[in-house]
């Protein structure tokens, strides 16, 4: 179980810059920028488009070159010409969610946020032969394009979000969310052994139409049309009566977060990933009480999903949690933390790892906030508050690895390390990559790596965690070729 984000607002490094105070004008949700602090503006991420179904929003993207106009219908005033161009082979386009298939491939979203290509897509790199070059010296010296799979790739709609993958074995399943589209987007992955050759399958039949480009998923097992605008984040549990049984028989309930809904929507991947299996569904509906949803984390402690919203009023700073056993007669709660610390959004949420800390990013003022989340006597999460750590201006994202959390900072192009045990900044890792923003960690005999998909510059960063190595919190490889801005 995990969690991962964007919409009008990009973070920094995909992150936005709308804060659009859309508890107070949602009419003015054409604000086609009201960023945030200028921030990832600058990265072009905040004024990335949004998707409501119901609205008309008007927003120029990427240097002018397009405008979306959403109204019941979305429709593109772009060059028609640029829009047939294919995805480059074997490099990214604004990469945004990333996770870790621990058979040995990192896989990645490649959001096209500039909508220069037909479509985004998603992408497998091979990290055991890129541990061999780092090994032999070669690391920073390569782009390391060649070990982007050519073969198990897939086309998808513009502006993905988040991406999770579940399975250890031969076979996994990655799940991602599409921002253009309002869709999930399930790939079945097979690695027959670590470092071995990978096989992807998101097409109807099991087959790509074609090869000669990248080939959009499709197909009721594989895209599911969601009933929410703008999915942004999502949580995948696994169904614990299944967790034993053959991957065949597994089964799992995604939750996705909406930035532009109050809503949490829960999927039920049913068993039987073949092509007699039942279809991936809607089970049931949570209304929340914030003004969007922006992310999700689950408390191994106390078995709860908490919500956060950066959509909040100016003088609010909430998160909402629920028991996901009730399914839709869930009960929502929440506390609000401006009384005591301020801030008017929370921009990533994570626990430690035995479940009883909470980690709450926030922004204005810009911290890595530790709250107790263990049970009182009635079952209610104390939610004591235990300490802070000051980070970097507009943090995007926190991940928790091990004892330590990872801020990942688009601004300042940093990785921001904290000890969730002592609750102290460790170190900070510089120069990273431009907009660091989101993370997976690799743990293969005696490699221990974050992946860091790095917005503005089109690379996958790979930074040594392993607090026993020489390199500890050092680059060792960029994967990809660096933009250049014309």
């Amino acid at each position: 179980e995990s969690s991962e984000e964007e919409s009008s607002e990009e973070e920094s490094s995909e992150e936005e810059s709308s804060e659009e105070e859309s508890s107070e004008e949602e009419s003015s949700e054409e604000e086609s920028s009201e960023e945030e602090s200028s921030e990832e503006e600058s990265s072009q991420e905040e004024s990335s488009p949004t998707f409501g179904k119901e609205k008309l929003i008007l927003r120029p993207i990427f240097s002018g070159l397009c405008i979306f106009i959403v109204h019941g219908l979305l429709t593109q005033a772009c060059d028609e010409g640029r829009k047939n161009v294919s995805v480059p082979e074997q490099t990214f386009q604004f990469p945004t969610g990333l996770d870790v298939y621990q058979q040995g491939y990192a896989t990645v979203l490649s959001s096209n946020y500039d909508l220069s290509y037909k479509s985004g897509a998603f992408q497998l790199i091979d990290l055991l032969a890129l541990a061999d070059r780092i090994d032999e010296g070669s690391g920073l010296s390569s782009t390391h394009q060649d070990l982007i799979s050519q073969t198990a790739r897939a086309g998808l709609p513009s502006f993905g979000s988040a991406l999770k993958v579940v399975g250890t074995g031969e076979n996994g399943l990655a799940i991602a969310l599409i921002r253009e589209t309002n869709q999930l987007v399930l790939v079945d992955l097979q690695v027959a052994e670590a470092g071995g050759s990978a096989t992807i399958s998101c097409w109807a039949g099991g087959i790509a139409g074609s090869r000669e480009d990248f080939p959009l998923c499709e197909g009721a097992r594989f895209v599911l049309d969601l009933e929410e605008d703008d999915p942004y984040d999502l949580l995948v549990s696994e169904i614990d009566a299944y967790q034993d049984k053959p991957w065949i028989e597994r089964e799992w309930m995604v939750y996705i977060a909406y930035l532009r809904s109050n809503m949490i929507s829960a999927i039920h991947i049913p068993p039987g990933r073949s092509e007699q299996a039942d279809v991936p569904r809607q089970s049931h509906l949570i209304e929340t009480a914030l003004n969007g949803v922006s992310e999700l984390a689950w408390s191994s402690a106390t078995g709860l999903i908490y919500a956060t919203s950066r959509l909040n009023p100016s003088d609010a700073n909430m998160l909402n949690f629920f028991d996901p056993t009730q399914g839709a007669d869930a009960n929502i709660d929440q506390i609000n933390l401006y009384p005591d610390l301020l801030g008017s959004e929370i921009r990533s949420l994570d626990f430690s790892e035995d479940g009883s800390t909470a980690l709450a990013l926030m922004r204005n003022p810009d911290l890595v906030v530790f709250l107790d989340v263990t049970p009182d006597a009635s079952g209610i999460p104390t939610h004591t508050f235990l300490g802070e750590v000051v980070v970097c201006d507009n943090p995007s994202r926190l991940r928790v690895h091990g004892d330590y959390a990872y801020v990942t900072c688009a601004k300042d192009d940093t990785v921001y390390v904290v000890d969730t045990k002592t609750r102290r900044l460790v170190d900070l890792s510089e120069s990273v990559c431009q907009g660091p923003f989101d993370m997976g960690f690799f743990e293969h005999n005696n490699l221990s790596w974050a992946l860091i998909s790095c917005f503005e510059s089109d690379l996958v960063a790979v930074m040594d965690i392993d607090p026993e190595s020489p390199e500890f919190l050092k680059v060792l490889a960029r994967v990809g070729v660096l933009r250049i801005e014309d």
